[in-house]
């Protein structure tokens, strides 16, 4: 026996010997990416452990998981993520904060939740069950949600170069860090709307740097789709619930949102909860569900102000529950609105203190948003005619381009699709059913006509991303009419066989295009150390990033006017972003002319000026601008010497007198 044991030792021991020898001299990777793939390691952790966190603490609150647990493992989290980004943003206001403050807050709340954060954890074992009960179609679905979901988060390991994120999503974060606090600031007047998202990437870029916090957002994503799977899965069917996910997926834009730093799948995540707490509620009457959907409505609106559509949503649902008494409704929705006020009244005392507006920058001139500035940023024209208030579903998913005029979101076909169908099969369902999806029915209506009047009414409000927190009503819908279809029965004719092949043919080409759209981005190879961040960027942003990184290399005190160039994230301090693209034609109307305009940038001590001529041929033929406006710009840049040509895209202008 001892003999055996020799021998099987030292044979593992020659194994190891041979092994460690050959790659001392055949090296199977190279430092860069080892470097490369350790670091996206340590992002990756920090992200998951402010998402365990999250789990943990909300857990704490909800212990009871009841059915449907991996619906509990993004109801926790949802609970947990709103109470930490309403925690920091207090802290920043006030004691403020640092790296140790974050890396001490982070393994303290660990410790103090280990068991709260392992039970969270241990969740994930009902996945195998929900994987197995959806079936062939089922995994295939799941099989093709993993494929998709891994292209962007390559794109959300490498540096972030979206637009929304260079302007203000993660340029915020960055400035309070280096502030090591939340202060006013008068320069971007997105300092004022709701920053939920904005301070958990504070959290996740204080630990472990900026690209951390669109993995973060990849993170909140998983966990807003596992849970509409199990849940339209336990209430509707399995392969309802896959369907309801493959909705949603084949849709260009929400799956390749995925690996941005963005807010609104996040938005989508306090949708989903709220939405089947308040199913749960009209159970049986609990008051604990009740007040915790308010919360996560509250916490929406902490993340963008057109979540607000989701308190409308929760009144409509808690009238239609009493619809016989409607007194008793009456009753239940001052349960439902207080915890909402609790929750979005930090945001509105922060921007009363700071601005004597509660709703900075919108409704009224305050702080650095003059009297012409918020004329210009609330009276665009709106995007199209009555007919993308008639026909908003049939318009948004037909003519939403991703990146184009209007909607500006490609949203796919499936979820009006199927989640017109939703009501097929209404008398084969069961009583359950029957309510989830009334409760879905609801948010839709609700949400869709309030998407169609406001984007009536503003320009921006048109746009489908401003009301994806109403998107997984639809998807549970869309689950629903999928199923519906099966139903059908007519000779020769399998309906469902069809459905599912539409389906397929859908998300399959959804992967093509959304796998082609990462990999031109060579994302893959920044992941592996082949490209620096500085080529990844050159290739992403272009000029843009040539742009920045001549303003980096003016000395430290420049300050640098950018006119027509919103983003800022990578020239943060040294540029001062024209944040909403109004800085000329407010200082115009403020200052008249040329001489005028040059003495208030000097004064205000700006050393230069750097032109986005793009945006200005952009501009040309807006009528905001007059032909004066235009021929006063061409006499002041006349009078500037040129320090930096970059191919007549951008110009940086010195201002020395």
């Amino acid at each position: 026996m001892k003999s055996r044991l020799l021998f099987a030792f030292a044979a593992i021991l020659w194994l190891a010997v041979v092994t460690g020898f050959y790659y001392l001299t055949h090296k199977p990777f190279t430092l860069e990416i080892a470097r490369s793939l350790s670091l996206a390691a340590w992002r990756i952790a920090i992200a998951g452990a402010i998402l365990s966190v999250a789990g943990g603490l909300g857990r704490r609150i909800l212990p009871q998981p009841g059915k449907a647990p991996l619906f509990w493992l993004s109801a926790h989290a949802a609970l947990g993520l709103g109470i930490l980004g309403t925690g920091i943003l207090l802290t920043g206001l006030t004691f403020g904060f640092n790296r140790w403050f974050f890396g001490i807050l982070l393994v303290a709340l660990i410790i103090l939740l280990y068991r709260d954060i392992v039970n969270w954890w241990v969740l994930w074992r009902d996945f195998p069950k929900l994987w197995h009960l959806g079936g062939r179609l089922g995994r295939i679905i799941g099989l093709g949600c993993i494929l998709l979901l891994g292209f962007p988060l390559l794109t959300a390991l490498a540096p972030p170069f979206m637009f929304d994120a260079l302007v203000y999503h993660l340029t915020l974060p960055k400035v309070y860090l280096s502030a090591g606090r939340i202060d006013y600031q008068p320069w971007l007047i997105f300092w004022g709307m709701p920053q939920m998202i904005e301070m958990l990437f504070t959290w996740a870029i204080s630990l472990g740097g900026i690209e951390t916090a669109s993995i973060l957002n990849w993170g909140i994503g998983v966990l807003t789709l596992v849970g509409l799977v199990s849940w339209t899965a336990s209430r509707i069917s399995p392969r309802a619930g896959w369907v309801a996910a493959a909705s949603l997926l084949s849709g260009f834009s929400l799956v390749i949102s995925l690996g941005w730093g963005y807010v609104e799948w996040l938005m989508m995540l306090f949708g989903l909860v709220t939405l089947i707490l308040l199913d749960m509620w009209s159970t049986g009457n609990e008051r604990k569900f009740l007040l915790l959907t308010g919360l996560c409505t509250g916490f929406a609106i902490g993340t963008k102000y057109t979540a607000g559509v989701l308190a409308i949503c929760g009144m409509g649902v808690i009238f239609w529950h009493f619809r016989r008494v409607w007194q008793n409704g009456a009753i239940e929705i001052l349960w439902f609105v207080f915890p909402i006020f609790l929750a979005v009244i930090p945001w509105l005392i922060k921007n009363y203190l700071f601005t004597d507006n509660p709703f900075y920058p919108l409704l009224f001139p305050a702080g650095a948003m003059n009297e012409v500035r918020l004329e210009i940023y609330q009276n665009q024209l709106v995007f199209g005619d009555w007919r993308d208030a008639v026909f908003l579903p049939w318009q948004a998913t037909m003519f939403g381009v991703h990146g184009g005029d209007g909607y500006s979101i490609s949203m796919g076909p499936l979820l009006l699709g199927f989640s017109a169908l939703g009501w097929v099969g209404w008398q084969k369902r069961q009583k359950m059913a029957k309510r989830t999806l009334a409760v879905a029915a609801i948010f839709t209506i609700i949400g869709i006509v309030f998407w169609a009047i406001s984007g009536r009414l503003t320009f921006y409000a048109i746009q489908t991303r401003m009301h994806m927190a109403i998107f997984p009503a639809i998807a549970i819908l869309s689950g629903a009419g999928f199923e519906g279809l099966e139903w059908i029965k007519l000779p020769g004719v399998r309906f469902g066989r069809l459905a599912a092949v539409v389906l397929l043919l859908v998300f399959g080409f959804n992967l093509l295009e959304v796998s082609e759209y990462s990999l031109r981005q060579d994302a893959l190879q920044h992941l592996l150390g082949l490209s620096k961040p500085e080529e990844y960027l050159n290739g992403n942003l272009g000029m843009t990033n040539l742009a920045f990184k001549a303003i980096n290399e003016l000395p430290e005190d420049a300050r640098v006017l950018t006119l027509w160039e919103p983003r800022s994230l990578y020239c943060t301090p040294r540029c001062i972003p024209d944040e909403i693209v109004d800085r000329w034609l407010a200082d115009r109307a403020e200052y008249g002319t040329s001489d005028a305009i040059l003495a208030s940038w000097r004064a205000a001590g700006y050393t230069h000026v750097m032109v986005y001529h793009t945006g200005v041929n952009f501009y040309w033929d807006d009528p905001l601008y007059q032909i004066e406006d235009w021929q006063t710009l061409t006499d002041l840049l006349a009078s500037l010497p040129v320090q930096t040509d970059l191919n007549q895209i951008y110009t940086l202008y010195a201002l020395a007198p």
